[in-house]
């Protein structure tokens, strides 16, 4: 199963690059689709992997995402085995990938480089398994109508509510010792403010005039 998506997800990707650079906002609705599923097939493969490496008895504090190619990746200082390593061979055999043809021009200079580039971090969703911290993937940039229409696919508002609370919640990378920031209790937190985003697992806001796109690879 996860071979075929891998498959797929390839196909998918160069027919899409080859098809449809978002340069703004104006792209098709074709292609906005074709984005969407592609960004949408990334993060479905991603997360069975993930799962697939705790059930094969990999930590999920051990779980690394860093690779090269992705920018501002960093490594998890417990993972010291190809086995805990997502994009090697050895451990979850991910291709890297970036969506850099489906992102636009960028009002933050806080993102500039990352621009459709994987991030991944610790937050809270209210309501979706416990209290605890859970751990996501994130992408900067996107395409505002691809954003949107992902929002759609998952009845939500195009652009839901949501606030962080002054400086009290903060970005918590995974990467160093993740210990400290899957426990913390500052992390940026969804479904407190206001009830859009509730339960949410997959979900687009609007942050300093830019597109940000959210999936929890793993609730607990």
């Amino acid at each position: 199963m996860i071979l075929l998506a891998v498959v797929l997800f390839a196909a998918l990707s160069y027919v899409v690059t080859q098809s449809s650079r978002s340069s703004g906002k104006n792209i098709s609705a074709e292609a906005a689709e074709a984005g969407a599923a592609r960004i949408l097939q990334f993060f479905t493969l991603l997360e069975a992997t993930v799962q697939r490496m705790i059930l094969s008895g990999v930590p999920l504090t051990q779980i690394d995402f860093y690779h090269a190619e992705i920018a501002g990746s960093q490594n998890n200082s417990l993972c010291n085995e190809d086995e805990c390593h997502v994009f090697r061979p050895g451990g979850g055999g991910v291709s890297p990938v970036n969506f850099e043809d489906l992102t636009e021009a960028q009002t933050s200079v806080n993102i500039a480089g990352r621009e459709g580039h994987l991030n991944f971090s610790v937050i809270n969703v209210v309501g979706l398994g416990t209290s605890s911290n859970e751990l996501a993937v994130r992408i900067l940039g996107i395409n505002d109508n691809i954003c949107y229409l992902i929002n759609q696919k998952h009845n939500l508002p195009d652009s839901p509510a949501f606030g962080f609370t002054g400086g009290a919640e903060v970005y918590a990378s995974w990467s160093a010792n993740v210990n400290g920031v899957l426990n913390a209790s500052n992390v940026r937190m969804f479904g407190d403010d206001a009830p859009d985003l509730i339960g949410q697992r997959t979900f687009c806001i609007q942050q300093d005039g830019d597109s940000w796109l959210y999936h929890v690879l793993v609730p607990r």
